[in-house]
């Protein structure tokens, strides 16, 4: 019965087919390997990273206190709300909420997942920053 390919022509093109899938399959190994494989590089990043971090957090911390201070601020984390007229819970509150993180991903800094996250905290503390820069600007 003929179908109008050869063998050869049948075997080429299985074999297209099956490169793009190879391809995918050997791009996923690749990011599994690099999930897991400790690298001093990215070690050093996520130090930079955290402390990053930690001056938003920092910065953020004596923004709220100065906020309150000077009145009209209404804190939007209800639990940070309890802690906010009393300057040294709120600091408490923040290292208790910042230190475990800090050492979790201290910890693990080698791996990807540490890095990912740092990277996502950062964007989420730089937003935190330009609100502070929309909050206080009008007081300037």
């Amino acid at each position: 019965m003929a179908t109008g390919m050869e063998d050869s022509q049948i075997t080429l093109h299985a074999g297209r087919c099956a490169e793009p899938a190879a391809r995918r399959v050997a791009w996923l190994g690749r990011l599994a390997e690099a999930w897991h494989r400790p690298s001093p590089r990215r070690a050093r990043r996520v130090l930079l990273l955290l402390g990053f971090i930690w001056i938003v957090a920092v910065c953020d911390t004596v923004l709220t206190i100065r906020a309150h201070e000077i009145g009209g601020f209404i804190e939007l984390n209800p639990f940070a709300r309890a802690a906010v007229g009393h300057a040294p819970s709120l600091i408490a509150y923040k290292l208790a909420m910042a230190g475990p993180a800090t050492l979790i991903l201290f910890w693990f800094r080698r791996r990807l997942a540490s890095e990912i996250a740092c990277w996502l905290l950062c964007g989420i503390h730089a937003a935190l920053a330009f609100t502070w820069l929309a909050y206080f600007q009008p007081l300037a």
